[in-house]
């Protein structure tokens, strides 16, 4: 199955992609309010470690395509 991206609006004007394979929920995109950086965290619960971070948030999308 292949990796989705899906735009979630979040509480307070907040945005984040959730990550998907199929019905699973693999983690969270969202961006850094003090730098603009997107960080990737993986898991459904995890707010607090990233596992990536990039500037540019399609080089982020392919390498957590890459590595969910």
């Amino acid at each position: 199955m292949t990796i989705e991206f899906k735009e979630k609006n979040t509480l307070g004007g907040g945005w984040s992609l959730e990550v998907k394979r199929g019905p699973s929920l693999l983690g969270h995109i969202r961006r850094r309010p003090d730098t603009g950086t997107f960080r990737y965290f993986r898991g459904s619960q995890n707010q607090l470690t990233p596992s990536y971070e990039n500037a540019d948030l399609e080089a982020l999308k392919a390498q957590v395509a890459n590595n969910p």
